[in-house]
């Protein structure tokens, strides 16, 4: 009788518990050892990982079990989790509160999908490599050649550019974008290999037909040989846009550089940024408290706690210097944000 009369109060504990948080529903189950609740989220599953991977409360984590895996048809629960209530009603009770907490924490994401085609919604502060792996677990093919880009989703959509939109150049500071929307494709999916090492990758690995789970882990891997860890080695990333100039300037340079790296750009030629920074013996140097990155030297990092003017002031000494020896203009690639 005591272990029916705990059992009744844990479940009641938790079922009481959820059906508080704004949102929830969960029926009282019968004679089950686990609970069922429908959340306020349109993808319980990258709810669950997102809760466990991403978010704590005081140091505590949750895991739960998404809904849809209990059904056969897949559609089925995909709002739901399954929760069992074997801990005392104290921890049962903590369970609840990561849940709420979560819960307004959540930048989530919408789905919606069509016979060919996937709407995916995506709010701003989403960690953007965990919407990447999201999507291509899923199998929606789009975005997998953006894998492992450090960071949170921050949507510039308007006059689209060469790593530049309306939001960045034309109008700072005028807009606050909330929700991106990205329409990707359901298989048969039109993979891209072409850009950087993708192809030699693929290659070493005797892939011939790569899926975008394949591209996925190659372009990870690549990033993961060439970049630095941010959180253990800060730096912004790509620093510099890699130049544009006509067909004229690009054959003079040519001819004075032989090893120069360019690409097509419509009727001009992109310069690899990179290539021109390294030539001048910038890669691995170091000024101060920070310096150009020893395997990139697109990268610019900080080893030792450097302010954002020791970064800046290198980045203007690699401009000045590119500039004195081709003739081209180096552009940054971050914002600068001066204080008033």
């Amino acid at each position: 009788m005591e272990v029916r009369e705990e059992y009744i109060k844990r479940r009641d504990a938790l079922v009481n518990a959820l059906n508080a948080i704004d949102g929830v529903t969960c029926p009282m189950p019968k004679g089950a050892f686990y609970c069922v609740a429908k959340l306020p989220v349109e993808d319980a599953e990258h709810f669950c990982q997102w809760l466990l991977e991403s978010f704590d409360v005081n140091g505590d984590t949750l895991m739960m079990a998404p809904g849809a895996g209990f059904y056969s048809d897949p559609n089925n629960g995909k709002d739901e989790v399954r929760l069992a209530y074997v801990l005392n009603s104290d921890d049962l009770l903590k369970c609840a509160k990561i849940i709420e907490e979560g819960l307004k924490a959540y930048p989530g994401i919408e789905v919606q999908e069509t016979s060919g085609a996937v709407l995916v919604s995506a709010a701003a502060g989403e960690v953007w490599d965990e919407l990447v792996a999201f999507c291509v677990q899923k199998n929606w093919g789009g975005l997998e050649n953006l894998s492992l880009i450090p960071g949170t989703l921050s949507p510039e959509e308007c006059r689209f550019e060469y790593r530049d939109s309306l939001f960045k150049s034309h109008a700072p500071g005028r807009y606050l974008i909330w929700k991106v929307h990205f329409v990707l494709k359901k298989s048969p999916h039109e993979v891209h290999t072409q850009y950087g090492a993708i192809q030699e990758e693929l290659n070493q690995r005797n892939i011939q037909n790569p899926t975008i789970a394949d591209i996925r882990e190659v372009v990870c891997y690549i990033r993961q040989s060439k970049l630095p860890d941010p959180k253990k080695l800060p730096n912004g990333g790509s620093f510099f846009k890699n130049p544009v100039v006509t067909k004229v300037q690009y054959d003079a340079l040519k001819e004075k550089h032989p090893n120069l790296v360019a690409y097509p750009s419509g009727s001009d030629m992109k310069l690899a940024a990179g290539w021109l920074i390294d030539n001048l013996g910038w890669k691995g140097k170091r000024m101060g408290k920070v310096g150009v990155h020893d395997k990139q030297a697109l990268v610019l990092v900080n080893y030792e706690d450097g302010s954002g003017k020791d970064i800046y002031d290198l980045s203007q000494a690699i401009i000045q210097e590119v500039s004195q020896a081709y003739d081209v203009e180096l552009e940054r690639e971050v914002r600068v944000v001066t204080s008033s």
